[in-house]
């Protein structure tokens, strides 16, 4: 294998790794929210064995990556944790529940007519 493949395929594997981590990385939180507000005791518990089948993955993944000489992306895991974060903001809900707070109903007037 020549250098320049060599050097193409690390940088292949190290995306690989990132990608798999930077998901990994919003999986462990989501499934862990998930599984907090889950109303059925069974589901819940499935929901919080999957977040830690995740973690653990991710502890195993970090040892990989360290391996081939690749380290976690602090932006990207802080992405992957805000956007995971972001599936939980509903920003019509925010501006419906300030309208109803000022007394103008559910939000009729944000609606186009």
């Amino acid at each position: 294998m020549t250098d320049v493949a060599s050097s193409t395929d690390n940088a292949r594997l190290r995306a690989y790794l990132h990608a798999h981590w930077v998901g990994a990385s919003a999986g462990v939180s989501t499934f862990r929210r998930a599984a907090k507000g889950f109303p059925e005791p069974g589901g819940a518990a499935t929901l919080a064995a999957l977040a830690d089948d995740v973690a653990a993955d991710r502890a195993s993944l970090r040892q990989l990556m360290a391996a081939v000489g690749a380290a976690p992306s602090p932006p990207q895991t802080l992405a992957a944790q805000l956007v995971a974060q972001g599936r939980r903001f509903k920003p019509d809900q925010l501006l419906a529940g300030a309208a109803r707070a000022a007394g103008g109903g559910g939000g009729e007037g944000l609606r186009r007519r």
